[in-house]
């Protein structure tokens, strides 16, 4: 019973410490993680920070259109604050 206790005990540490972590490939330079969650849908914007993301971001549009029938809005710097929003 103590050996069960013990497998336990260290099988829950494990996968406590991996629910922590993300998994995304590409891996992205930075990542942010906050309370709640995020959602995309057809009101979800996106801001292009860097350059050089529009492939990426016509193949996770086109992705969305085939998949969902929806595609994400761009944004501009000042509407950042005010939508929901994803980063690139």
């Amino acid at each position: 019973m103590r050996k069960a206790s013990i497998l336990f005990f260290i099988l829950s540490v494990h996968y406590s410490t991996q629910a922590q972590q993300v998994s995304i490939i590409p891996e992205p330079a930075s990542l942010e993680l906050k309370q709640g969650n995020f959602s995309i849908s057809a009101n979800t914007y996106y801001l292009a920070l860097g350059t050089g993301m529009d492939n990426s971001i016509n193949f996770l549009n086109g992705y969305l259109k085939t998949y969902y029938g929806f595609q994400l809005k761009k944004e501009n710097q000042t509407q950042a604050a005010e939508c929901n929003h994803a980063e690139f």
